[in-house]
Parts: C-alpha cells; sequence; structure tokens
C-alpha cells in the first residue's frame, strides 16, 4: 500500500517515526522566568508581548522545533506558574529556590542534551554538574572569565552567539575554540503596514534603563528640534520591561535616579519638546512603530548582541538610525536599511536627514524589510539549530576556527586580534580594562 506523505499531519508522521528506526534526540531547554511575573506566550509567532528577549527567544526556539523537527523532542524546564505557554510545547515547571538549587525533580538522565543560558550564573549552576553534554546560547556580552571557564568545561560542547559581532568579539577567550552563531528569530508580521514617512515621528523601543541608552538620545533630542523643529519622540518602554518588580520614579519611567537625569534633558517637560513617554505595551506596539517615520533603538549600542527591538522596527518598514558598534551592525545593513554613526554629531544629522528626506526613509524601510525576512526567518533559525544539535549528539562538532573579523568600531579592535583565543593575558587584560573605561562612558554620555 502506497501511502501520501503530503496528506499526513505532523503528528502522524512523528507517530511513524516514533515505532521505526529513527531516534527522536531529547532536548531540555532550561530557563529562569522566575522575574517576570505572570506573562503569556502561548502564541510566539505573534512576537514579543512584553517579556524579556531571552525567555521569549527560549519559547520561541522550543516551540518551532516541537512543530517542525522529525527528530527533536525539546522540553522546556522553567519556574513561573503563573506563566501562559503553547498548548503543544512539552514543559515542565519547577519552583524558584529549585531552579536555583538543583533541580532534582527533573531527570536529566533521560535527556541527550542541554541548552542554557550562557551567562556568569552559569558557573555556579547545578546544570553543569548533571553529567549531560550542554550547549549555551550567550545573550550577553560575558567578562573574559565566565568565557574562559566555558571553554575549559568538558561538558559544555558549544557556545553559541546571538549575532557574529558578539562571537567576534569574544574570540579572544578560551571559549573560541567552541564558539560559533545563530542569529534570533523573528517571525513574519501577520499584517503588512503603511508608514508616513513623513509623520516627523522618531521612535525609541526598548527598556529604560542607562544600558539601553535612551538617556543618550533625550539628551540630543533639543537639538534635533532645532533641526527639525516638528519632530515628535515617542518612548516606548519601561524600567519594568525585564522585571516587573522593578522600584520607578514618580513619574512610572525608570528608577528614581535615571528618570531624573532623563528628565533633566527636558527640562523636566517632556511635553515642551514634543516627547511622549508611552510605558510598556505589550498588543499594539506595531501600531505605534508604524505610526513612526524614523526608529532609534538602543543609541548606545550597549549591552546588544542581536538585538529584537532593531529587527521589529525594521519588520515594520522603519529605517533605523543607531551606533556603529555591537549588534548593531548585524541587525542594521549601514546606508542600505538604516545609518550606523560614529559621534553625536553624525546621530543628529542621520535622523535629521531621514526626517527631512520622506524618500530615503521609505527606500531604507523597505530594504530593511526585506533584510529581516531573509535573515532572521524562523525557517532559517530551526534549520541551523537542527543541524548544530544533532552533530552535537552524534558527536561530530568540531572545533571552531573562527577568524577575528570585528564590523564595529571600537577603541580595543587591535587588541583582540592581537590576543585570538585568548593565550595572551597582559593583553587580555588590557583589552578588558579598554572595554570597561568605554562601556562607562556611554553609560554617561
Amino acid at each position: 500500500m502506497r501511502i501520501n506523505i503530503g496528506y499526513l499531519t505532523l503528528g502522524f508522521l512523528q507517530k511513524i517515526l516514533a515505532v521505526s528506526d529513527v531516534v527522536m534526540l531529547k532536548v531540555a531547554f532550561v530557563m529562569d522566568d522566575s522575574a517576570l511575573g505572570k506573562y503569556s506566550s502561548v502564541s510566539p509567532e505573534n512576537g514579543n508581548e512584553g517579556i524579556g528577549g531571552t525567555q521569549y527567544c527560549f519559547i520561541a526556539l522550543a516551540y518551532e522545533l516541537t512543530k517542525s523537527s522529525m527528530t527533536i523532542e525539546p522540553t522546556l524546564i522553567h519556574c513561573n506558574s503563573e506563566a501562559s505557554l503553547p498548548n503543544n510545547l512539552s514543559a515542565i515547571c519547577v519552583s524558584e529556590p529549585e531552579m536555583k538549587c538543583n533541580c532534582n525533580s527533573v531527570d536529566f538522565s533521560a535527556f541527550d542534551l542541554i541548552v542554557a543560558r550562557g551567562d556568569n550564573a552559569i558557573l555556579q549552576s547545578w546544570i553543569l554538574n548533571k553529567g549531560v553534554p550542554v550547549v549555551l546560547w550567550v545573550h550577553n556580552h560575558l567578562k573574559r572569565h565566565v568565557l574562559d571557564a566555558f571553554g575549559k568545561n568538558d561538558l559544555v560542547q558549544k557556545v553559541i552567539f546571538c549575532g557574529r559581532e558578539q562571537m567576534a568579539l569574544a574570540l579572544d577567550t578560551k571559549a573560541a575554540h567552541k564558539a560559533t552563531y545563530i542569529y534570533n528569530m523573528h517571525y513574519p508580521l501577520r499584517q503588512e503596514y503603511e508608514i508616513n514617512y513623513a509623520s516627523q515621528i522618531v521612535v525609541y523601543i526598548g527598556n529604560i534603563i542607562p544600558s539601553k541608552g535612551v538617556h543618550k538620545l533625550i539628551r540630543l533630542w533639543p537639538m534635533i528640534k532645532k533641526e527639525a523643529p516638528d519632530a515628535r519622540l515617542k518612548i516606548i518602554g519601561s524600567g519594568q520591561l525585564y522585571n516587573q518588580n522593578a522600584k520607578l520614579g514618580r513619574n512610572g519611567i525608570a528608577e528614581a535616579g535615571y528618570e531624573k537625569r532623563i528628565m533633566k534633558y527636558l527640562d523636566f517637560e517632556p511635553e515642551k519638546y514634543d516627547v511622549e513617554f508611552l510605558g510598556l505595551i505589550r498588543k499594539d506596539k506595531y501600531l505605534h512603530l508604524a505610526s513612526s517615520s524614523v526608529a532609534v533603538p538602543n543609541p548606545t549600542g550597549l549591552t546588544e548582541c542581536c538585538p529584537g527591538s532593531v529587527i521589529e522596527c525594521a519588520s515594520v518598514g522603519l529605517p533605523v538610525v543607531s551606533v556603529n558598534k555591537f549588534g548593531m551592525v548585524d541587525t542594521v545593513k549601514d546606508g542600505s536599511t538604516g545609518i550606523l554613526t560614529v559621534s553625536d554629531k553624525q546621530m543628529i544629522q542621520s535622523i535629521v536627514a531621514l526626517l527631512h528626506d520622506p524618500g530615503l526613509s521609505e527606500k531604507m524601510g523597505r530594504t530593511g524589510k526585506e533584510f529581516v525576512k531573509e535573515t532572521f526567518a524562523p525557517s532559517v533559525v530551526v534549520s541551523a539549530w537542527q543541524s548544530l544539535i544533532s552533530e552535537i549528539i552524534a558527536g561530530h562538532a568540531h572545533q571552531s576556527e573562527n577568524k577575528v573579523n570585528l564590523r564595529g568600531r571600537y577603541a580595543y579592535s587591535w587588541l583582540i586580534k592581537a590576543n585570538h583565543y585568548g593565550n595572551k593575558k597582559l593583553i587580555g587584560l588590557l583589552r578588558d580594562f579598554i572595554s570597561r573605561i568605554e562601556t562607562a562612558i556611554l553609560k554617561l554620555r
């Protein structure tokens, strides 16, 4: 009897595979979502509805592998009993104390691989003590001693960075031989948005904390207004984006000290400068983005690896202006989908130029939409993860031989190139010292 595969459902095919010779690879995706409070991510394809970017990426990847993979069986292990997750996603919820201590209620011997967030806390975590091979998914720029420890740990099979530039910045550590990168996915929008490129509205979207750089945009805003008097600025976000328990200042925008600093740039009268703080927007953020004509997410670039805010803005059709550093160089094609700047003066000029030239804004915006579809589509990202997981479990994962190819501008670029694989301790210490100074300056200005 012939079976027409075209008429079989994915679920039926998985049942066939379960009784065939195909071995399902069991992968545990471990995610700490304790600080998010009550949240819903039932349909990841609807986009990130206001939860942390890292947690959203874990949920979306496990969800997509559940839907599409014939050989990988993911289970999401998390610690938020108030979370609403996709119905078809296998999930185990443990208590927050257990997640932080040992997670002994979960039998990890049943898994072939653990995928966990690579961060500072992982060095003291139970995850590296379960005897199961581990892939560390790095969503931040980490300190040298942490990356060195990843490189030395025999259980750590691969260190996955979210962007090419993020990986290149880590190639002067002992994790270099395990390093590779896979961009975060972005779902296609459910509808097309009409952008009024003559609207004279600039938009920022993201967390309202020093490392996300909104203070820089607001500091420059009075100068932008002088050149473009009709310009308006919308700020989408809150200091509670990643932590709903964070204490905010009297205006409910950010931590009290940072909020005061921001408001001081506006003479404590944001309406005087046509600045509107919209707070967290979970459902209709794309409508607000579409009502704008230029996007300026994280003007400092600090902390960015594969910035979802940039990808979201570009997917709507907005040109993006930011700085020529970090994850911005992976998500903005300079001169094509937006403008990457190297000084305050150039950032002001770039924003004003786009406000004054709707045709240029539209051209960049349309190019950006296509760039997002080609680069960050779920099918592209999931395929890369499937190949990587299968190779690791089969024992075919090879050591990485990445060349240092930085595209952003940093005062310490030459030191990274001089210390490939992190074998020259003094050069590494000098690089880290210069990096800390540069970071401090970006947070202050």
